[in-house]
């Protein structure tokens, strides 16, 4: 009996062990959300929900790959508010090669708890601008949107830590900065060439929230999953493509005209 009870005990014991080695070798789980094109009302979807199931499931990090143009100043500042907000770090990195995080883009990186780039790649130009208007700098509407947006890269900047002057540059000024320049003036904390190099030089690094806390990352054996994307979303993200949206109001004008003339 007593050698029945010991053996079982050492049977507890290995499994014991053999499961803390599991947990042991388990990578870590890095939610990520592709923005590529213009920021619209679906990205600014698909990065709240990557946001909210990242918090939900306890990811290790959220990996925001960028790669825009720009977009709408209301789908930018939402997600802004996101990833300021997220419980789980938020890491911006705009790639590969060759990618720029123009205008929205620029505020979008500002944001996060690590902004990095690829080598290549640009940033910047971060003035508001006016789709099929004029854009004169005696608009006054147009200059309190770009007094607005200054503000809000300016907070963005003193909260993370980064090159205020240069970020309120690329607002007034509308300067782009190249990933050299962005990493040795302070804007950037990382120049990485692909997403699995970026993961290695971000495990262990000891970083700080938005509310003053210390955080160290765990981005070893990195598995990269992405939020569920449902067919209606894909449906809205088409739609929400400038150029589909200036298509159809071409289209909408000319069943005007059509009406009006028959």
């Amino acid at each position: 009996m007593v050698r029945k009870i010991r053996f079982l005990l050492f049977c507890g014991l290995l499994l014991a062990a053999a499961q803390g080695l599991s947990a042991d070798d388990s990578g870590s789980v890095i939610r990520v959300v592709e923005i590529r094109g213009a920021v619209t009302p679906v990205t600014r979807v698909a990065v709240e929900r990557a946001v909210a199931e990242a918090a939900e499931d306890v990811d290790d990090l959220i990996l925001i790959e960028l790669d825009t143009p720009g977009g709408m100043v209301t789908s930018m500042e939402s997600i802004v508010q996101a990833i300021l907000g997220s419980e789980v770090p938020v890491v911006v990195w705009v790639g590969p090669a060759g990618a720029k995080a123009a205008s929205a883009g620029f505020y979008i990186l500002m944001a996060a708890d690590i902004a990095a780039m690829a080598p290549g790649s640009h940033t910047g130009a971060a003035s508001v601008v006016v789709l099929g208007g004029e854009n004169r700098d005696d608009d006054i509407m147009l200059r309190k949107a770009n007094k607005d947006a200054a503000a809000l890269i300016r907070s963005l900047a003193e909260r993370r830590g980064r090159n205020v002057e240069a970020c309120e540059k690329a607002v007034a000024d509308a300067d782009a900065f190249t990933d050299t320049y962005a990493l040795e003036n302070g804007l950037i904390d990382l120049v990485a060439d692909s997403r699995e190099q970026l993961m290695e030089l971000l495990d262990g690094r000891e970083i700080s929230r938005l509310d003053g806390t210390k955080e160290t990352l765990t981005t070893s054996g990195p598995e990269f999953v992405a939020s569920s994307f449902s067919m209606k979303q894909a449906i809205m993200e088409f739609l929400a493509s400038p150029v589909v949206a200036y298509a159809l109001l071409l289209l909408g004008l000319a069943g005007i005209f059509i009406e009006f003339t028959h």
